[in-house]
Order: C-alpha cells, then structure tokens, then sequence
C-alpha cells in the first residue's frame, strides 16, 4: 500500500441507517481499483465509527475522495467527523486533498509491508 488512512466519527444517529449508507459507500468504492482496502470498525458502545483505506497511489486516493464527495453529506447525517489519520507520503495533490478534511500526515519512518 502506498498510502492509507484511518477516519474517525463520532455517531450522531441511529446505526441501522448509517450502514445503508456505508453499504451505499462499500458499493460506489469497489469500482475503484485503485483502493486496495476499505474496511469500516464499530466500536463495542456503537458510538465510534472507523474507517480503515488504502490506496496504491496517491492518484487512487484522490479519486476516491472525489467520487465519494457526493455520499459524505448522507454520512454526516449520522456520524460526526472526528479526524483523520493518513499514513504514508502522499504527493501534492493528495496532501492538497487531505488538507481541505483538515487531515493529519504521519510520513513513512520505516518499515515493510507483505
């Protein structure tokens, strides 16, 4: 993975409608083939939402916050933004991306991946 992210919310509405909207979400991002994973966490009092994605390229990653734009709005209504965590290098155009979610860069120090 060249670039992932972790994705916070606070839930704000009833979680049986947020999963349609995840459902909603799941679905448009699979047509990307450049996000490589895409894995959505619930914590156990049903209160945290997490988002785990990973992206091939920084290019993949803008195209998914891109095509995404038009679902967040449907998110919101039930979850709360509470940050967000990218790891990797991303170049210009995805830190500019991550700039406009007031996203946090955590740059490679090192490591491996399988």
């Amino acid at each position: 993975m060249d670039i992932h992210y972790i994705f916070e919310a606070d839930i704000t509405g009833d979680v049986e409608a947020l999963r349609t909207v995840v459902d909603e979400l799941i679905s448009a991002t699979q047509q990307e083939p450049g996000t490589v994973q895409y894995q959505w966490y619930l914590d156990e009092e049903r209160s945290k939402l997490f988002v785990h994605e990973g992206f091939d390229s920084s290019a993949s990653l803008v195209t998914h916050l891109q095509n995404a734009q038009a679902l967040l709005p449907k998110l919101f209504e039930h979850a709360k933004p509470a940050g967000l965590q990218v790891f990797g290098d991303p170049d210009e155009s995805a830190a500019a991306a991550i700039g406009q979610m007031r996203g946090r860069v955590a740059g490679r120090l090192a490591g491996f991946t399988r």
